[in-house]
């Protein structure tokens, strides 16, 4: 406190912001070293591994393509996993009809521990002059529960996104040539938070979103060649 006095001036709204200080050699509640940025805090680190298959005929060009995507947050219990797969198929059915097929598949998994709004500011439940003082005793459960390593505690945040193409070419005549094209889309969105009430005054946000979109278009081309140029 000596160092404190010494550099802000009586009566200043810092004083009012600074953690309150309690020490107690006697009691084994105020006589810790709490390190309340090692309950939260941590090494960050990133995975991303890619496989990839691929082969060719004469009638059939694919490549098929793996990918696996893990993120280690630097707050605890904070991450994002996720999953994908996407597929390119050529076929050559004959020498007049064509078509190329595309799929993709994703999941993904947003580890948010305690949180719940999407407020950026909330990410951990004590930070800045909110933090107690590090001879404050800190108990198992509540450093389980800050963390948002509590069993009890579920935030589920999984997005799933599905997707697929099509593409089909016919030569009806030499000049003359039809294509289809079609595609659709599916995502769904679901977040599940539930706290015990003896934690959060928030006990349960749950939310679920699901979309759908489709595309289709055909259309004929038909192309002259007079000499060197070429109309279609």
């Amino acid at each position: 406190m000596q160092i404190v006095n010494q550099y802000v001036s009586p009566g200043s709204p810092i004083l009012s912001t600074l953690p309150q200080l309690l020490t107690d050699s006697m009691n084994p509640y105020f006589n810790n070293a709490t390190d309340w940025q090692g309950i939260f805090y941590r090494g960050g680190a990133t995975q991303n591994v890619d496989a990839t298959m691929s082969a060719a005929t004469d009638n059939v060009n694919y490549r098929v393509s793996l990918n696996y995507y893990n993120e280690k947050g630097i707050i605890e219990a904070f991450g994002f996993t996720r999953y994908s797969l996407r597929g390119n198929f050529d076929f050559k059915i004959n020498s007049k009809l064509n078509s190329q097929f595309i799929v993709a598949i994703s999941k993904g998994d947003r580890k948010r521990g305690r949180k719940y709004y999407n407020n950026s500011d909330d990410n951990t439940p004590l930070s800045g002059p909110s933090q107690p003082s590090s001879f404050f005793r800190l108990t198992a459960f509540d450093s389980l529960n800050f963390s948002g390593l509590y069993s009890k505690l579920r935030n589920s945040n999984v997005n799933d996104l599905y997707s697929t193409s099509l593409t089909m070419n016919y030569t009806v005549l030499p000049s003359l040539k039809y294509t289809f094209q079609g595609s659709a889309n599916v995502s769904t969105s679901n977040k599940d938070y539930f706290a015990p009430s003896n934690i959060d005054q928030v006990a349960a946000l749950p939310q679920a979103e699901w979309r759908q979109c489709g595309f289709s278009a055909s259309w004929f081309s038909f192309t002259i060649e007079p000499g060197k140029d070429a109309i279609s």
